[in-house]
């Protein structure tokens, strides 16, 4: 398994993991996922943020299957002026969730932010389990978010 950066040949591949990650979200009752937004979110972090794949290793040297992505975007904090990358979508397909492809993906955001000069990454948890995960890579939990609905539609 590898990772590098993103190429313009895996945008709909990324498009397509990014879908399923939305989707898979536990509040699609409150928000549901437009399929297009998604797709045009995963595109503005190909062209201003940045994306990681990884990929699994093909014997014949050909292109190998991706397996999973982090898109974060590079932007400073409204309220304190640090410049930070923040988690746009990660996904790793649930058959390649073994194993240490998602510490190698949150690493290689690390170290990205580290040469750009960020001082936080800020990741976000759709569950407990994901955000004790986080904690255990030395993440710390920040702020909850709480969601209400007040309308049949916010849809604008």
């Amino acid at each position: 398994m590898k990772i590098r950066p993103a190429g313009a040949g895996d945008l709909h591949e990324v498009q397509e993991m990014a879908i399923a990650f939305a989707e898979a979200a536990p509040h699609q009752d409150l928000l549901p996922v437009r399929r297009d937004l998604v797709a045009a979110s995963v595109l503005a972090a190909f062209s201003d943020g940045i994306v990681w794949v990884t990929e699994r290793d093909q014997d014949d040297g050909q292109p190998g299957l991706l397996t999973g992505f982090l898109a974060v975007a590079a932007l400073t904090h409204p309220l304190t002026g640090q410049f930070m990358l923040s988690e746009v979508a990660l996904w790793v397909k649930p058959f390649y969730r073994r194993g240490r492809t998602l510490v190698r993906l949150l690493r290689a955001a690390e170290e990205c932010a580290s040469v750009l000069g960020a001082s936080v990454i800020r990741m976000g948890a759709i569950s407990p389990e994901f955000s004790g995960y986080l904690t255990r890579l030395g993440y710390r939990l920040v702020e909850t978010h709480h969601v209400k609905r007040v309308t049949e539609t916010g849809d604008r």
